[in-house]
């Protein structure tokens, strides 16, 4: 997916920039600026004509699969001329403050204690879960009797619906990844306006290009250098804060070791399919492959690192390396220090998950067989023992006035677990 938008007036003669941005786990990454007179759509298409062939490497054409714009005609009608092949898609952001603006306009007589109903019942079209559901929110909205009253409102909302594949989340769920604005865009351009230009007009055209190759690009290197070098803080506290919405999930069973089922929070009744092998979860949120908490719960006590995943492995931190400097940047320098210890492995143990070789069972293995359960709990309360015999014994070998501290808050922590389901609680936090 690609996200398109352009700004103008960023130089002294109104040079128009338009911006190819696309995404990744450290946000958005820039793929083309291109600079042109105009904002036509014969300027468009020989803008994007101009990038499609800057970008081609090794006769592999530049072809996304789709791309998210506002609502501009003229660039999404060179954007179809010039890849008749990609999916062009609306920023709801935009869809939704381009209505709000239309019902305000007083030609098109909208009663204002009327707009905000309208624009609710719009939203419920918008942001339905399912087609079904979005064809009842419509048919709900265009039976309104604020709809049925305005001729003008009426034509509005029935061309909108004629392009719903364009924006209705029910039409793309399966393809945007979660991205259903054109935000990275905006924001990479109030970065360009504030940082790059620091809020000021250029000379020229030939002064903007310079800031371009040289400002610009030098920013961007630097933000992948540090998320490489784990200087960014961002994807761990993504990840934690997924995690914490996921301790309490419960994952009833798995098939194959790349089938999970996971029980929703809101309905008992209610489960969700984990596919490890595809990192995809059929709920709401994951339909159309973003990282959701089912995926971050499975994660956490299989110890299993999705490609979707907000930590950085150090494969996605080499890539990030050769981005930023080409392919000099060394790749022996990002890898683990410990050979024995594999990429999986070490992603976990930095973000205090389980590792992928501690053997894991599910409630419903050990239920099977009540002989073979007695004897696991009975052998894993050996192995608990053993593990903190060795914990108290190590800290005895390192007494200071920080461990007295640590332990006395243990302790206190430990004398108000009385009942076998507080301590269960507590293990599983």
């Amino acid at each position: 997916m690609v996200f398109v938008d352009s700004s103008g007036s960023c130089d002294q003669t109104n040079t128009c920039v338009t911006f190819l941005f696309t995404s990744n786990k450290t946000g958005a990454i820039p793929i083309a600026c291109v600079l042109h007179t105009a904002q036509t759509e014969a300027k468009y298409t020989l803008a994007f004509a101009s990038a499609t062939e800057a970008i081609e490497v090794e006769n592999k054409k530049f072809d996304p699969k789709v791309f998210m714009t506002d609502d501009s005609a003229s660039e999404r009608n060179a954007l179809s001329a010039v890849f008749p092949n990609s999916m062009l898609l609306l920023c709801t952001f935009h869809l939704c403050q381009a209505l709000w603006r239309w019902l305000w306009q007083t030609d098109h007589n909208v009663k204002k204690e009327d707009r905000r109903t309208v624009m609710e019942m719009f939203r419920n079209v918008l942001y339905a879960p399912t087609l079904e559901d979005s064809e009842e929110y419509y048919d709900f909205l265009i039976s309104n009797n604020i709809v049925q009253s305005n001729k003008v409102l009426y034509d509005h909302l029935e061309n909108l619906w004629v392009r719903r594949k364009e924006w209705c989340i029910s039409f793309r769920n399966n393809i945007t990844r979660g991205n259903n604005t054109n935000n990275y865009t905006e924001a990479s351009i109030r970065i360009f306006k504030d940082i790059v230009l620091q809020r000021c007009k250029v000379f020229n055209s030939c002064a903007l290009v310079d800031f371009i190759i040289n400002v610009f690009e030098n920013y961007y290197k630097r933000k992948l250098l540090e998320f490489a070098n784990s200087r960014r803080s961002k994807p761990q506290i993504d990840y934690r804060n997924m995690c914490f919405r996921a301790r309490e999930i419960n994952i009833i069973y798995q098939r194959d070791n790349t089938i999970f089922h996971v029980a929703s929070e809101k309905d008992s009744n209610l489960f969700y399919t984990v596919n490890a092998k595809i990192a995809f979860c059929d709920c709401p949120s994951g339909t159309g492959g973003k990282f959701c908490k089912h995926l971050c719960a499975v994660e956490q006590k299989f110890g299993i690192l999705f490609k979707t995943s907000p930590v950085l492995s150090v494969h996605d931190r080499i890539q990030l390396a050769k981005l930023a400097v080409g392919h000099s940047a060394p790749e022996e320098f990002y890898k683990n220090m410990d050979s024995n210890t594999t990429d999986l492995e070490n992603s976990f143990q930095s973000t205090n998950s389980v590792p992928a070789k501690v053997e894991l069972a599910t409630a419903i293995d050990l239920q099977v067989n009540a002989e073979e359960s007695e004897s696991r709990f009975k052998k894993e309360i050996i192995r608990m023992r053993c593990e903190f015999n060795r914990i108290t014994s190590t800290l005895e070998t390192n007494q200071s006035p920080e461990a007295t501290l640590s332990i006395i808050k243990f302790n206190a922590l430990m004398n108000n677990l009385k009942t076998p389901s507080q301590i269960l609680n507590f293990f599983g936090s």
